[in-house]
C-alpha cells in the first residue's frame, strides 16, 4: 500500500477555507466559558495603557475595547502587501518544514464620546520551523520522528486609524512575544511514531486487514508512505465494535454541521443551510439507519 500526502491539498485546502470573510469576537469567545468572565473585564484601555501608555492618553481610562480576530487572506494583503506568504506548510527533500499561520485583528474601542472605531489594525505571521526524519530507518525499531525546533513572529505590523505604521508600539510587542516564544521552544518535544512495530488503530480492522512494516519517506513537498499489510479472518474481527465504529462514520458528517449551526462561534446562515441540505439528503437515502 502507498499513501502520497501532498502539500498543495494541505494548502489548497487551507486557501478556499481563508477566503471566507470570517472575523471572532474576542468578547464573544470570553462569553463561552463563565470562568473567563474575568479576562472581559481587562480589555480596557486602562489595561492596554500598562504595555503602550501613548493609547491610554488618546483614548483615556477605562475605556472598553474589543479585539476582533481574522485568518482571511485578504484581510493580510491589506496590511502587508500582496507577496505575503499565506497560511500553510512547506516541505523540503532534506526533511526540514514550515509551518505559516497568519491572523489579522482589528482593534475597537469606545472613545471618549461614547462611539465605537477601529484605533488599530494588527498583521502578525508565526512561523513554525522543524524537521521530519527516519531514525535507524535500517533497523527493526526504525521510527518517524516530528521534531519542532523554534516559533518565530517574522512579520508583525500595527497601523492606526490613519493608516500610519506604529514603529514603538511594534517594537514593545515584538520583544515581548520574541521572550515568550523563546521561552516555548524549551518546552519542544519530538513526536515519535513507530514504524517496523507499527500500532494499527482498533478501527482497521473493520476494514479487514492491519498494517505492519510502514516506511515514510520525505520529499519536497510531499510524503510518501509505504507499507504491508496483514488480512484479518473475519472470526478475528470484533463486530460489535465494528458496527458501532460505522455508524459513527456515517453520523459525523452530520454531527458536525449540527454543531456548527448550533454554536454561537459559529453563527453563520450558511451553516444552517447546509445542515439542512444533509439532513434532506440522508432522510431521502437511510431513514430507517440513521436518527437526526
Amino acid at each position: 500500500m502507498q499513501i502520497i500526502v501532498d502539500q498543495n491539498l494541505i494548502n489548497g485546502a487551507l486557501g478556499q477555507f481563508l477566503k471566507i470573510e470570517k472575523a471572532y469576537s474576542l468578547r464573544d469567545l470570553l462569553n463561552v466559558d463563565p470562568r473567563l468572565a474575568v479576562m472581559k473585564q481587562l480589555l480596557t484601555t486602562t489595561s492596554i495603557g500598562m504595555l503602550v501608555p501613548s493609547f491610554k492618553e488618546e483614548y483615556g481610562e477605562n475605556r472598553p475595547i474589543n479585539l476582533v480576530l481574522t485568518a482571511s487572506h485578504e484581510f493580510m494583503t491589506t496590511g502587508l502587501g500582496d507577496d505575503v506568504t499565506p497560511t500553510g506548510i512547506q516541505l523540503e527533500a532534506n526533511g526540514n518544514f514550515q509551518v505559516t499561520l497568519n491572523v489579522g485583528a482589528q482593534l475597537i474601542v469606545e472613545n471618549k464620546q461614547g462611539v465605537q472605531e477601529e484605533a488599530r489594525a494588527v498583521y502578525c505571521q508565526l512561523a513554525l520551523k522543524g524537521k521530519m526524519f527516519v531514525a535507524d530507518a535500517q533497523h527493526e525499531n526504525r521510527t518517524f520522528v516530528v521534531l519542532p525546533k523554534s516559533l518565530q513572529m517574522p512579520v508583525f505590523k500595527v497601523m492606526n486609524s490613519a493608516a500610519e505604521e506604529q514603529f514603538l508600539e511594534q517594537m514593545l510587542v515584538q520583544s515581548m512575544v520574541g521572550f515568550q516564544l523563546e521561552n516555548l521552544k524549551k518546552a519542544f518535544q519530538p513526536f515519535v511514531i513507530p514504524l517496523k512495530t507499527f500500532k494499527n488503530p482498533a478501527e482497521s480492522q473493520c476494514m479487514g486487514f492491519n498494517l505492519t512494516n510502514v516506511m515514510v519517506k520525505v520529499n519536497k513537498g510531499f510524503l510518501q508512505v509505504n507499507g504491508n499489510y496483514i488480512r484479518i479472518a473475519p472470526e478475528q474481527v470484533d463486530t460489535a465494535f465494528c458496527k458501532a465504529f460505522e455508524e459513527r462514520v456515517t453520523q459525523s458528517p452530520y454531527e458536525i454541521l449540527k454543531k456548527i449551526q448550533e454554536s454561537p462561534l459559529f453563527d453563520n446562515p450558511m451553516a444552517g443551510k447546509l445542515f439542512e441540505s444533509a439532513k434532506k439528503e440522508l432522510a431521502e437515502d437511510d431513514t430507517e439507519k440513521i436518527d437526526l
